[in-house]
């Protein structure tokens, strides 16, 4: 393992779970871009506050988390994200309750 950390092919890290570190507020953001969506994607993956992005197929063309403390620093985060360019058309959601939060990579068909 040591080797595979020390060539950079496995990175290690800890994922906290949202109730764990007090995280209240998380929103949901659905959008449909035009144009050149790879700049889209690194100017998202680049925030901070996103804490979940995903390219997709169906209805969005991404989905992502944004979270925060507070709810003014939310809506500016969610201002910047429609105000990128090539961002058409954003759709958000407010989650009121993580009923589940798994990081296993079990349930992920990763390893048994």
């Amino acid at each position: 393992m040591r080797r595979l950390i020390e060539q950079q092919v496995v990175t290690v890290s800890a994922i906290a779970a949202r109730a764990a570190e007090g995280r209240q507020l998380a929103v949901g953001v659905g959008l449909n871009l035009s144009g050149a969506a790879a700049e889209v994607h690194e100017q998202i993956r680049a925030m901070p506050a996103v804490e979940f992005a995903a390219a997709t197929v169906g209805r969005f063309d991404l989905v992502a988390t944004v979270d925060s403390h507070r709810s003014n620093s939310l809506l500016a985060d969610l201002e910047r994200i429609r105000a990128l360019p090539g961002v058409r058309r954003a759709t958000t959601w407010l989650h009121l309750d993580v009923v589940k939060e798994d990081y296993s990579r079990k349930h992920w068909g990763l390893a048994e």
